[in-house]
């Protein structure tokens, strides 16, 4: 569970992987290892409490917290292949144009 699992703040970023097929195996494995844990929460596991960095926090906090800071790299990744792109933005489709195209009605829901 997630009071499991350790972290080294320190070295979490020292990963080295000498080919883009590395790092995929390494997202690979940090997904499956983050879709274990998120599967084996419970509802009220989410109002549980963790230690983390010496402050209590819920876990429903930790998450909106790793959602919240993934974001915020998010944008720094997309200001950062902009300006390799020599500051020219390029469209990037809506969310709901990367979903699988299915209607409404054939899933059971309203439009």
């Amino acid at each position: 569970m997630l009071s499991e699992l350790e972290a080294y703040r320190d070295t979490e970023f020292k990963i080295r992987a000498g080919s883009t097929d590395e790092q995929y195996v390494i997202l690979e494995r940090s997904t499956q290892a983050v879709s274990e844990v998120l599967s084996s929460l419970e509802p009220d596991d989410l109002d549980g409490v963790r230690l983390i960095e010496g402050y209590e926090v819920s876990v429903r906090w930790g998450l909106l917290h790793v959602v919240d800071h993934s974001d915020l790299h998010l944008g720094h990744m997309q200001i950062t292949r902009q300006l390799w792109d020599g500051g020219k933005a390029k469209p990037s489709p809506f969310w709901h144009e990367r979903l699988p195209r299915k209607k409404a009605a054939e899933q059971g829901l309203r439009s």
